[in-house]
């Protein structure tokens, strides 16, 4: 998201402000999370797994404290530009989904591999990675929706 210019934020300063700390938590969650995938597993398998499950619950939590802020957010902001509601209902819809993936890789990370440690780990990467992917893509068209209606808002835009 980009900062904010002469945009009534929902909420005042102190929603922007959660906001804002809850998008940095959710950075740093995500900066955890790319450090503890960068990390050797081979032959350390449940050690590297159990790092990632501690990574992957705080990823969890701060995005689902994020989803639930920028929710509320957005419902506002919908408010002052209606024909952005289908975006809205797009951008929920990617909260629901992105929170059950994380919870499937947390249950994943938590059993014992279904196949060789290097192989489970190889997959369990990939699979994090591919989790993370959505994540991001779902931040930037987030950011998207956010400078749409500021747009709308204040009559700028291309």
């Amino acid at each position: 998201m980009t900062t904010d210019r002469q945009f009534s934020f929902p909420g005042g300063d102190v929603g922007r402000q959660r906001l804002v700390e809850s998008r940095e938590n959710l950075k740093q969650a995500l900066q955890q999370m790319q450090r503890g995938l960068q990390t050797p597993g081979a032959r350390r398998g449940r050690i590297w797994a159990l790092g990632m499950i501690d990574d992957l619950r705080v990823l969890t939590e701060a995005f689902e404290n994020h989803a639930a802020l920028s929710e509320g957010a957005m419902e506002d902001l919908v408010e002052a530009s209606p024909q952005l509601d289908h975006v809205v209902v797009q951008l929920e819809e990617e909260h629901d989904r992105i929170t059950i993936l994380l919870g499937e890789e947390l249950f994943r990370l938590r059993r014992n591999p279904s196949s060789p440690e290097t192989e489970w780990i190889k997959e369990m990467r990939a699979d994090i990675d591919a989790t993370m992917r959505a994540l991001l893509d779902h931040q930037e068209r987030e950011a998207c929706f956010v400078q749409d209606s500021r747009d709308i808002e204040t009559g700028g835009g291309d």
